[in-house]
């Protein structure tokens, strides 16, 4: 053994980082969740009419119409950990090191609580291929969610989700007065793994305060089960160009979700039990303009 033991959230940072390395994507309670840039976040995330990274057709297809040539794209890995468990970096070394009393890690895991923390990572793409009209792309997300409750026994909930998707897109234009507008469709497929409670067959795992100090000390280590599940889905775009004044821009839409169904089986009980689940369905509605001021000139 080593002297050096893994507390329970340790452990959650080891297998969040493995999942990273390996084309799944993750995130709890069926949020969605998605990877921005800078300039993104700028926008207010509304990346529904930013037509700078044709990779990222997967927020809105119908910007494909406006894709000027054929281009690649390889992995992009992006990395996140919240403040919550950076900030309590010395009390969760603490209790790993399983150096103290009984007493004293139980007075320091109660000094964490309450405790929200997470872990999120992308590699978006993984890879994809875009020209006029049509993209395809293979990418991940992930993220790990986990609360530290209930001040006088401690309790960890632990949830997560975490999948591959592969997915294309086609786009399309039509005119209206001489105006053009793009309509995109974007098919799916996603192998997902989730975390749940074997006992319950709720899509969160709990553990005890018992569990966690009998895990920190490695007297019963406690493992985090997952099951597999896979399904088609089915995004809506929509973006058109216009111009006023001074102002040039793109008005965008995309309907993510439009059709979800995925399907797996978890062991529940020593018994196998068939799950169904539909992503949400989330509408964004977004635009990217450019402002052109007029030249000022000097008087001599």
């Amino acid at each position: 053994m080593n002297n050096k033991k893994q507390s329970i959230s340790n452990q959650l940072l080891t297998y969040s980082l493995f999942f990273l390395l390996i084309p799944v994507t993750s995130y709890a309670s069926q949020e969605i969740y998605e990877i921005y840039t800078v300039r993104e976040k700028a926008m207010g995330a509304t990346t529904v009419a930013h037509t700078k990274n044709s990779h990222q057709f997967n927020r809105n297809s119908a910007l494909l119409s406006y894709k000027k040539n054929f281009s690649l794209a390889f992995p992009k890995i992006s990395v996140g950990l919240s403040t919550d468990y950076i900030d309590n970096q010395d009390t969760l070394k603490n209790l790993s090191d399983a150096t103290g009393t009984a007493t004293e890690q139980m007075e320091e895991l109660k000094s964490l609580v309450p405790m929200d923390f997470s872990l999120n990572g992308a590699i978006s793409p993984g890879l994809s291929i875009t020209m006029p009209n049509f993209g395809v792309k293979i990418y991940t997300t992930s993220q790990i969610e986990g609360k530290l409750l209930r001040k006088s026994s401690p309790t960890l909930y632990l949830a997560g989700k975490a999948s591959t998707i592969i997915q294309a897109g086609i786009s399309k234009e039509f005119f209206i007065k001489n105006h053009m507008y793009s309509f995109g469709i974007s098919p799916k497929y996603t192998f997902r793994n989730s975390i749940y409670d074997k006992t319950t067959g709720n899509d969160v795992a709990v553990f005890t305060q018992t569990e966690i100090l009998q895990h920190i000390n490695n007297i019963n280590e406690q493992d985090i089960s997952w099951y597999s599940s896979n399904g088609f889905g089915l995004d809506l775009g929509f973006a058109t160009q216009y111009e006023k004044n001074n102002i040039e821009g793109i008005f965008g839409i995309n309907a993510k979700n439009i059709i979800s169904n995925l399907s797996g089986d978890k062991e529940v009980n020593n018994s196998d039990e068939n799950t169904t689940e539909s992503d949400p369905v989330v509408v964004t509605v977004g635009t990217n303009a450019e402002i052109k001021l007029p030249i000022l000139r000097k008087v001599i």
